[in-house]
């Protein structure tokens, strides 16, 4: 017997819908490739959150992105916080990506990497995961999300405290775009 409330029979009735309408492939198509080496054709992209804002980088474009907090977060922490970066990301990098292309996302959150990777959340984290797995089918894009140090995440860090100059020291010419999360990803009704 499962326990159902009104959570449960939303995810139920949005996975149904899927595999209705799924071509019968896997969601992932790659569930295993590295990043040591990247081939040059998979997009890149590096994600960090604070408790101050969000931001993601594009080293091959030197293109990075900033946000505040979201006023009203489904979950308020900073393992949310750095999960909805990562979403965004994708959100944002699914339009720069060819049809079958493929993301590489970088965080130094072990929590994120996991999530991402296992499509196994909790309350609130659920409907991030969902909205991931919609954006990925309809644009066919594979992505990976792996570890990296934090000192390796130096620009990332810095757009998601705020401190673009520093950003812009560590990457010259970097140009710094505003951004806000995909308002799906925050219980906000579709219309």
């Amino acid at each position: 017997m499962v326990w159902l409330n009104r959570s449960v029979i939303e995810e139920l009735r949005w996975a149904a819908f899927l595999l209705e309408c799924s071509s019968g492939i896997f969601l992932l198509k790659s569930t295993a490739w590295n990043y040591r080496p990247l081939p040059t054709d998979v997009l890149q992209v590096y994600c960090d959150a604070s408790g101050s804002g969000l931001g993601f980088w594009y080293p091959s474009l030197n293109l990075g992105f900033q946000s505040n907090l979201p006023e009203c977060p489904l979950v308020k922490d900073i393992f949310f916080y750095e999960a909805l970066c990562i979403v965004s990301a994708i959100h944002d990098a699914v339009t720069r990506l060819p049809k079958n292309g493929r993301l590489a996302v970088f965080t130094d959150s072990l929590n994120s990497v996991y999530l991402f990777n296992s499509l196994s959340g909790g309350p609130g984290y659920n409907r991030l995961l969902m909205y991931v797995v919609e954006v990925i089918l309809a644009f066919q894009v594979d992505f990976r999300v792996f570890h990296i140090s934090g000192e390796k995440n130096v620009i990332a860090d810095n757009l998601s405290r705020w401190r673009a100059l520093d950003a812009r020291l560590a990457s010259p010419g970097l140009r710094v775009l505003p951004f806000q999360p995909p308002r799906d990803t925050l219980g906000a009704v579709k219309k």
